[in-house]
């Protein structure tokens, strides 16, 4: 769910909508610098979103619908490349209807986070890049590449499949026959154009390092671009497993756990990947070593993504998304290699596994319902954002707010949520927490022109906001009132 970060995702995509510069991002918040410049992922589909907007007007759900686009357009590739190999619409059906198993991956796929577009370009790269392989063109591995390093800009955590990809090819390098040690698990016996492979390692190689450059060369930017700004808000940080003590890792664990479980995977994607998992075990030698190589180290390597961010999944379980892939990879291995033969004049395995489908496609519109009826409604200041959302493009100002003022949001924990409700930037909780004094106001006034104070809590008005914001300008179905006129000091 995570308002916040969608909060920060969707002010981006406002101000690409004032501003269309893709090399200037902005958000609500004014930060440590009085500076509302900030970047913390590609931000490939909020300038999209925006530049959309500034043709039809802005809608909050244009960044959705982009978001699902590219989400579904890697499912479709993927659904795409699967039905190519097997000749099979049911195979192919089961694969593509994983992901709809999914509850979280379902919330997230038309929303404001980069996790779920990120997940579709990872799909689009290995569909592309298989595509490439049979066909022996270059040109479409490039492309694959391209989306991998966007997937990876957009997330990266999600660098797990290019790794994988890497490792792989790397050990196909050095150990390309059977007289090293090893060498079985990089053997790509029964994959697409082996000689197409051969031929190339060099070139792919030396591709998947530019890539990696390229992606290196983002994070700098980044880097570079919050330092100059003064943004400090955004997670550029790990939190390992090693940092806490045990008691600590057995309450995250239990969190994850009780309250995360069932929203990564309904019982039908559960069953399916064990069913998908037993089926790899008993046809193990029909798979590529190659394949059961890249099992293995895609395990490690949602292992250590868990270890590495292990207290973000605590209450973010968005980063759970890049994991998502794993299953996948184990029922589309499982559905390409198992023999015909398994479904032939089995129309009980066919109908199981359908019902499994059905099953978690239920479950997983169960667990939605229940997060958008528990978790979202009840946030004041989330439906206060709702409210303002429903309001005109330029309410405020026909209230004779200009469009450059700036606003003290106090109650608001989150960098963007409320300010970008009213569409105005400004500074919240999240700046400066209690740390409000007659001091801190005279510093914001005067440095920063923040001449609006905008509140849920009535009780929060307290005499010292009275004192500087006397007049109540703006009141919303008595939920947000606005209050102004500083006084001079």
């Amino acid at each position: 769910m995570h308002q916040w970060r969608q909060a920060d995702g969707a002010a981006l995509a406002w101000n690409y909508y004032k501003n269309a510069d893709f090399f200037s991002p902005e958000i609500q918040n004014l930060q440590t610098k009085g500076d509302a410049h900030a970047l913390g992922e590609f931000p490939l589909t909020y300038w999209i979103a925006g530049v959309i907007s500034r043709m039809t007007g802005y809608k909050v759900w244009i960044l959705r619908w982009v978001s699902l686009f590219f989400f579904l357009c890697g499912m479709m590739s993927y659904g795409r490349m699967i039905f190519r190999i097997t000749g099979s619409l049911f195979r192919s059906g089961i694969v593509m209807s994983t992901l709809f198993l999914s509850p979280f991956v379902m919330y997230y796929a038309p929303n404001y986070l980069p996790d779920a577009p990120a997940l579709g370009c990872i799909l689009c790269a290995i569909a592309m890049g298989y595509e490439g392989l049979e066909k022996e063109r270059k040109g479409l591995i490039i492309i694959a590449l391209g989306f991998f390093a966007i997937a990876v800009m957009m997330k990266l955590t999600f660098l797990l499949v290019p790794v994988t990809g890497f490792i792989l090819l790397v050990g196909f390098y050095f150990f390309p026959n059977s007289k090293y040690p090893f060498s079985t698990l990089f053997a790509a016996e029964n994959l697409p154009k082996q000689n197409f492979l051969h031929r190339n390692r060099n070139w792919i190689l030396l591709s998947f390092l530019f890539s990696a450059l390229v992606i290196m060369g983002f994070r700098f930017w980044v880097s570079y671009y919050n330092k100059e700004h003064g943004s400090i808000y955004f997670l550029a940080s790990i939190r390992p497993v090693w940092n806490y003590t045990f008691p600590e890792m057995k309450e995250i664990m239990r969190a994850v756990i009780k309250i995360n479980l069932l929203h990564y995977a309904s019982f039908g994607l559960y069953a399916i990947s064990l069913l998908s998992l037993g089926a790899i075990l008993k046809y193990r030698k029909r798979i590529p070593r190659f394949l059961l190589s890249a099992i293995l180290l895609h395990a490690l390597g949602n292992l250590c993504v868990f270890l590495l961010w292990f207290r973000m999944f605590r209450e973010h379980d968005y980063y759970a998304t890049c994991m998502m892939s794993f299953p996948l990879m184990l029922i589309s291995i499982a559905a390409v290699y198992a023999p015909e033969s398994v479904f032939q004049k089995h129309d009980f395995k066919k109908g199981l596994l359908i019902l499994l489908v059905l099953v978690g496609m239920y479950q997983t519109r169960r667990e939605m319902n229940s997060r958008l009826n528990e978790r979202e409604v009840h946030h004041a200041y989330l439906k206060d954002t709702r409210i303002l959302m429903e309001m005109p493009e330029n309410w405020l100002a026909q209230k004779g707010i200009p469009e450059n003022a700036r606003f003290l949001c106090p109650e608001d924990r989150s960098p963007n949520t409320l300010l970008l409700g009213l569409k105005r930037k400004g500074y919240t909780y999240n700046n400066f927490g209690d740390r409000i004094n007659r001091d801190t106001l005279q510093k914001y006034q005067v440095k920063y022109l923040v001449l609006y104070l905008a509140l849920t809590d009535t009780t929060r008005y307290s005499p010292l906001f009275r004192e500087y914001f006397p007049e109540q300008l703006i009141d919303i179905k008595g939920e947000l009132r606005i209050y102004g006129k500083f006084k001079a000091f």
